[in-house]
């Protein structure tokens, strides 16, 4: 632990600590070091998306997302499955910036994100009441830490973040407290502070957020029990963007990468399965099989009419699939044709059918549940008469239970 005279000298800013472990007050000396954005960011977010196997077809949504990161805090809100996360964690890879992660749940409160008293001990064994940190406190404690280690040494990183994941689950005002007063304070020259009731050390009890500091949320927006209201305060003090499944120009590029993304899932699984060895040259054989490509055209016509909404087509259901769950489906159809053990010159396209209607009924289907009844009785009876889908029996009889 510091000295107390070495502590009033982090606080008058004489000298700048390794860390702010004593003192919270001398975080107002680095608060005011802006944000660096990397050169070509665009460039460098693409290449580390592809990298990651998520897709989302243009540059757009990522000029959006730097914009409302240059301005402040964001929350990435869409459907489950598409990316949300993964691209939370691209985003703090490619700015140079550490990050905690924190998933809200229903029952958070101030006590959650703030801070607050907990029972403890003393040295003598008696019960008291001792001051803790919320998530977004203890965030900000590891920024201001960053930022000044940033200065300290060459390479190190320039922020810390926080990604705060499923945050429809909580009620966001409650939450959040305080913080919206923080948060929303745009002033060049006024210090972004928090007060901190609960600590009983003077040095503690204000924490100043530094300009480089984020949050990055992730909500679910489709998630029909765990959907709270999006008050005007949030709206106002987080940049809202909307991450959707890639349009249907884009359906083919995003199937080839969801198999890469699946064909490394099962090679880190599966070694070898018997005398035969699952590697590159095993799936570049399978996805080249004359079987497989020819069924693999009807899965993905299969999820193109889930996935896409047509006017006056009622075959096309308008379901908002995320890449995910394509991955999901790939992968289990190809460790599916792994364990079937088929010889490749006797596989026949009527058995990889088979078992991409088991894959579409298993894995796609049931994101379909609680979708608008009526559309989803239109769409089954749509499909229902169409030839090409008659080996999709299985894949019809578990959407149909969702219609009764």
């Amino acid at each position: 632990m510091a000295k107390l005279d070495q502590i009033e000298q982090f606080n008058i800013g004489n000298i700048f600590p390794e860390s702010y472990e004593d003192t919270y007050l001398a975080t107002r000396h680095i608060a005011e070091k802006p944000i660096d954005i990397p050169e070509n960011v665009i460039v460098k977010l693409k290449e580390k998306i592809v990298e990651n196997g998520v897709y989302f077809g243009d540059d757009n949504l990522l000029r959006e997302i730097v914009a409302g990161l240059v301005k402040g805090n964001i929350i990435l809100q869409g459907p489950p499955g598409t990316g949300k996360t993964t691209l939370a964690k691209i985003i703090c890879e490619v700015f140079h910036v550490n990050f905690d992660e924190a998933t809200a749940i229903s029952d958070w409160t101030t006590y959650d994100t703030i801070g607050g008293l907990q029972p403890d001990t003393d040295e003598a064994g008696h019960e008291i009441l001792k001051g803790k940190n919320g998530c977004i406190v203890e965030s900000i404690i590891h920024c201001c830490n960053s930022v000044v280690q940033n200065e300290h040494y060459d390479g190190a990183k320039q922020a810390s973040w926080l990604i705060l994941d499923e945050l429809n689950r909580c009620e966001i005002d409650k939450v959040f407290g305080e913080l919206f007063t923080a948060f929303g304070n745009d002033s060049l020259t006024t210090a972004k502070s928090i007060r901190l009731w609960y600590e009983k050390d003077e040095n503690k009890k204000c924490i100043y957020i530094p300009n480089r500091y984020r949050i990055i949320g992730a909500m679910n927006n489709i998630d029909k029990n765990f959907v709270f209201d999006i008050s005007q305060g949030l709206s106002r003090r987080f940049t809202f963007i909307e991450i959707l499944p890639p349009a249907e120009e884009y359906f083919e590029t995003e199937v080839e990468n969801a198999k890469i993304q699946a064909k490394k899932r099962v090679i880190g699984k599966v070694g070898n399965y018997g005398a035969q060895k699952i590697n590159d040259s095993f799936f570049e054989t399978l996805n080249n099989h004359g079987a497989f490509l020819s069924s693999e055209r009807e899965m993905k016509d299969f999820i193109r009419h889930i996935r896409y909404q047509r006017a006056e087509d009622a075959s096309y259901l308008g379901l908002a699939l995320g890449t995910a769950q394509i991955i999901d489906a790939y992968e289990t159809l190809y460790i599916s044709l792994i364990l079937d053990g088929s010889d490749f010159a006797i596989l026949e396209k009527k058995d990889v059918l088979s078992m991409i209607d088991m894959v579409v009924a298993s894995r796609i289907v049931p994101q379909i549940d609680g979708f608008d009844y009526m559309k989803l009785n239109a769409f089954y009876t749509a499909i229902s008469e169409k030839s090409e889908f008659n080996m999709f029996d299985k894949s019809k009889s578990a959407i149909l239970k969702y219609i009764h």
